[in-house]
């Protein structure tokens, strides 16, 4: 008798959970589910995560001790005197989430550690390929998707202060 696997996956979307399904379906494990519904959240919810940044892959072995794969983005230079960076950063206030300032600019740039953290989960802890594991995330991209209400919301909140500090001739 043969037991099929039961299979929970927390995603933002039902592409995204099908992905982590799939992997276990496909002998991953539960890191590969992660790492599936990860990719295809990078590829489905523009606006919302990027795999341009930075990520933790946080995991506890079922024999182990918990462990944190540090993906953080890596920012050149980092350690190195403020004096270097020059007029490289300067202070921008964002409207985004109620409101922040961020430092932008040539010596802001960083070195995202999304996908070195989730490539190194998947040597530690992952069953099925790599292949495997990403497969869903490019089909995702290549056939496309139908934008959830997260990503939706804030591209109709972009369109809309567009519109409104257009040229009237330009405005819809």
């Amino acid at each position: 008798m043969t037991r099929a696997r039961r299979t929970a996956v927390a995603a933002p979307n039902a592409l995204a959970a099908q992905a982590g399904v799939d992997a276990v379906a496909l002998g991953g494990t539960a890191v590969d589910a992660a790492l599936a519904a990860m990719a295809v959240t990078f590829v489905s919810e523009p606006g919302i995560v990027s795999a341009m940044g930075g990520a933790f892959v946080a995991v506890w072995p079922v024999q182990g001790d918990p462990v944190v794969v540090d993906g953080n983005a890596e920012m050149p230079g980092r350690g190195l005197p403020p004096e270097r960076f020059g007029r490289g950063v300067r202070n921008v206030w964002l409207d985004y989430a109620g409101g922040m300032e961020i430092q932008a600019g040539a010596g802001s740039v960083a070195t995202p550690g999304a996908f070195a953290a989730m490539e190194r989960a998947h040597e530690m802890f992952g069953g099925a390929s790599w292949a495997q594991v990403l497969a869903p995330a490019i089909h995702v991209a290549d056939r496309g998707w139908r934008v959830g209400a997260a990503a939706g919301s804030r591209r109709s909140t972009r369109r809309a202060r567009a519109d409104s500090t257009a040229a009237p001739s330009r405005r819809a």
